[in-house]
């Protein structure tokens, strides 16, 4: 039993079998180098023949796999051909040492990949399998791909919320981390919605399945994550397409070298053989094949360590090119939830009575502003109502203790012959806020101002992006005065109230055609047409499915100093990648001329190439490390005293 434990770990080589095979070409050359010096010759031969079959192993059966299937020549068949070429010609320690440090960087190219894809594996870990549906049986276990929507789940304390769905019965908390990255854990009660993947923490939880188990958001970002790791940025599909042609140059220019100086120069034909086997290894592009994609994985997994997913590496290329970036108000530079911000009561000594009552009639209104006053007052032992009806669009009218009350907006208080001060409120109106009047008694008994807040990163968030020179703009189908009020709070200079999402969209499409890289954040169904027509769209964790689905980037954790940062490494990437590319073209460009002009040795050729491949790489490993943000205090006084605010109201 042990000996076949053992037999399995030395023929599985396991996660990281190709930093295995490294070691063992390491080991194995090293091996015969010793045997050598000791002038045991088949031995010797012996031992490189194993370190060969160790180090070419993954790079001849890619270069062979993918010579047949899209019949064209790679650089892994070149690298193998020149090490072959060296065996042959007797030089098997520089053939092995080719091997070798192609075989470390092809290693680490791979861990690069698998660091990406972490984010991927934990995602699939936390993806539930089962649930509890209710049948007329009664509850039982099934596959969610038996689920349909509108059938019901039962969620106990401790289990994973396997759909997507609203609340019918229980309350409880869920911790919604894997969704939003926020660790403290929501209340959910009947109406609420909640999410697969994320954890109930209290009581039992009967739900309601609104969409497909295979639609759900969890899996929406299981596949936007899927997406991103699949793609690969334009740069790189340029060189993969020129690859083949630069192959065939280079072993028509290894030909060339090996026949014409011994016919026409009368040179010996292993001089020429040599120079033609050094020049098959340091003309090799390994190390301009490598300058992007180590790069490009890193900065992608870095930053979904730190909540923001990619849809493809070309997103992060077109990212460091970024020079504007629109934002939708509601829910993205705001809460997305009214508050009660502001509260005026007509006599101070009747305060909680008036609240009580306020409170008893929003209770029982199906309203986001009713529900932000109830949140706003606390009270929890609200009165009988004997009679109560919803105006839609007006307010609510109620009878308490035989007392007529209506809750709603001025022109319903107006309608039944209350007037309200006009002049005392028109501050909270210029300021964007809603205002809820109270009224009974044939008078105004209070006045609620709502507004929904900004979010507590939004100033510093758009002061980090002006630093690395992004110029914010508002688009929001909201009415002026509240979009001038955040445009205000934030100095951005430029808001267009009143948009319709066509508007939104349009001008995007004016600021392309001025030549402008634009970014787009938002969240509703509303932005999916300027999320889709941007450069770069991005969408809040919490948005709509639609929103989702059409953006090119995911803040799962809606921090919005995440876009800062999230810039800076694109530009950073875009710098790494500049620097690879133009340090891999010049020690290509030395090696050849070397090679050509002077007595190059192919064991100087294997070290400058293949070391030149290795430094790339490590060199794009680095942005692997996270960037920690620093939350800058921010005024308006010091950003935009004296900054004009242009605003444009759309037509209609």
């Amino acid at each position: 039993m042990w000996n076949d434990q053992v037999m399995k770990r030395v023929f599985q080589f396991g996660k990281h079998r190709e930093v295995q095979l490294a070691v063992g070409c390491a080991v194995f050359l090293i091996v015969a180098v010793v045997l050598s010096s000791l002038q045991f010759a088949q031995l010797s031969v012996a031992s490189y023949l194993i370190a060969y079959v160790f180090g070419g192993y993954f790079k001849a059966k890619e270069g062979i796999v993918e010579t047949f299937q899209q019949r064209k020549i790679n650089v892994e068949l070149l690298m193998i051909i020149a090490a072959l070429a060296a065996a042959w010609l007797g030089f098997w320690m520089e053939g092995a040492l080719l091997l070798l440090i192609f075989a470390f960087s092809g290693a680490l190219e791979r861990i690069a990949e698998e660091k990406n894809q972490r984010s991927l594996t934990r995602l699939l870990k936390e993806a539930p399998s089962i649930a509890w549906k209710l049948t007329e049986a009664g509850w039982e276990d099934v596959s969610l791909r038996e689920l349909q929507i509108g059938d019901t789940v039962r969620v106990k304390p401790g289990e994973l919320v396997p759909v997507d769905g609203i609340v019918t019965y229980g309350a409880s908390t869920v911790n919604e981390a894997s969704l939003t990255g926020e660790s403290l854990p929501v209340d959910k009660s009947s109406g609420a919605n909640v999410y697969a993947g994320t954890m109930n923490h209290g009581g039992i939880l009967h739900v309601e399945t609104t969409t497909a188990p295979e639609d759900s958001l969890f899996q929406k970002m299981i596949e936007t994550v899927r997406e991103a790791q699949n793609e690969k940025p334009a740069s790189q599909n340029v060189m993969e397409r020129y690859e083949g042609l630069y192959v065939y140059g280079v072993l028509l220019l290894s030909f060339a070298l090996a026949i014409v100086p011994p016919l026409a120069f009368g040179w010996a034909w292993e001089d020429a053989l040599y120079k033609a086997m050094v020049l098959l290894v340091v003309a090799s592009p390994c190390a301009v094949i490598a300058s992007i994609m180590p790069a490009t994985l890193s900065a992608m997994s870095a930053s979904a360590r730190e909540g923001v997913l990619f849809r493809g590496g070309d997103r992060l290329e077109q990212l460091s090119k970024v020079t504007s970036i629109v934002f939708d108000k509601t829910g993205t530079l705001t809460k997305g939830t009214p508050e009660v911000t502001q509260l005026w009561v007509a006599n101070e000594e009747r305060r909680k009575d008036i609240l009580l009552n306020v409170a008893t009639i929003e209770s029982s209104a199906n309203h986001p502003l009713a529900d932000a006053i109830v949140d706003y007052i606390g009270e929890t032992s609200l009165l009988h109502v004997e009679t109560l009806e919803t105006i839609p669009g007006r307010g609510v009218c109620a009878k308490l203790n035989g007392d007529k009350w209506w809750v709603g907006n001025e022109a319903f208080l107006e309608e039944n012959g209350i007037e309200a001060n006009k002049t005392l409120f028109k501050k909270w109106e210029l300021e964007g806020r809603t205002l809820v009047y109270v009224g009974a008694q044939s008078s105004i008994q209070a006045v609620f101002a709502l507004e929904d807040t900004l979010r507590e990163e939004a100033a510093s968030a758009l002061l980090s992006l002006r630093a690395v020179g992004v110029v914010p703009v508002l688009l929001t189908g909201d009415h002026s005065r509240s979009a001038v009020a955040v445009a205000n709070a934030l100095g951005i200079k430029e808001v267009k109230a009143n948009c319709l999402p066509e508007d939104k969209r349009a001008y995007i499409q004016a600021k392309q055609k001025e030549g402008e890289t634009v970014l787009m954040v938002g969240d509703g169904i509303n932005d999916a047409p300027a999320l889709a027509q941007a450069d770069i769209g991005v969408a809040m964790g919490s948005g709509t499915d639609v929103a989702l689905e059409v953006s090119d980037l995911v803040l799962m954790k809606e921090d919005l100093e995440r876009l800062a940062t999230t810039i800076r490494r694109a530009k950073k990437t875009k710098r790494v990648i500049r620097q690879n590319l133009g340090f891999s073209a010049a020690v290509i460009a030395s090696l050849i001329i070397f090679n050509l002009f002077l007595d190059l040795q192919l064991p100087l050729g294997v070290i400058g190439h293949e070391g030149s491949t290795l430094l790339v790489i490590f060199n794009g490993l680095r942005l692997l490390k996270g960037e920690v943000v620093a939350p800058r205090v921010w005024t308006k006084r010091e950003e935009c005293q004296g900054c004009p605010i242009r605003t444009l109201v759309a037509e209609g």
